[in-house]
């Protein structure tokens, strides 16, 4: 209790230059909010709504929701753009390699790349059998922790 104390003791010391200032800026704040017309306010929330109001309310609704439909329907169009143009862009890549290498060497060359992309694909599916079997957390985390890219004969530092 004593610690506890001294701490607010050290806080209260720590802020007394600038609980004068608080003050009169609580002050300063309770005069202009006290200035505004709260009765409006007040006949607002105590009184039923009538029919312009509900009217108007049902307005501002209607239109933020066509506003927001709007808004998605330009992403979504943007969006579909963007996927066309990066769509034709590998189908123009892929002629021009296509045009540059000929045909022999570009089917051996995408050969290449399929046994590499799948010799990645098994080596991560039984890493993360291997895992999955030990009861780790996958690719979480390094060395001990059963994930990352370590071959099994590399020997780093340890004890981190």
């Amino acid at each position: 209790m004593d610690i506890l104390q001294d701490y607010i003791f050290q806080l209260y010391r720590l802020s007394s230059p600038y609980i004068p200032l608080l003050i009169s800026t609580t002050h300063r704040l309770q005069s202009y909010l006290s200035t505004l017309p709260l009765q409006n306010l007040n006949t607002l929330f105590t009184t039923a709504p009538d029919l312009t109001s509900l009217a108007l309310l049902l307005l501002i609704l209607f239109l933020s929701v066509k506003f927001l439909n709007m808004l998605r329907r330009a992403f979504i169009s943007w969006l579909v753009f963007w996927i066309k143009v990066g769509f034709w862009a590998v189908v123009i890549l892929l002629g021009v390699v296509v045009w540059q290498r000929g045909p022999e060497q570009a089917f051996r060359d995408l050969g290449f790349l399929w046994g590499e992309g799948e010799q990645v694909w098994k080596m991560e599916k039984r890493r993360w059998e291997d895992a999955a079997m030990k009861g780790g957390r996958g690719g979480a985390g390094f060395g001990s922790q059963g994930g990352g890219y370590r071959r099994s004969g590399y020997r780093g530092r340890r004890g981190w």
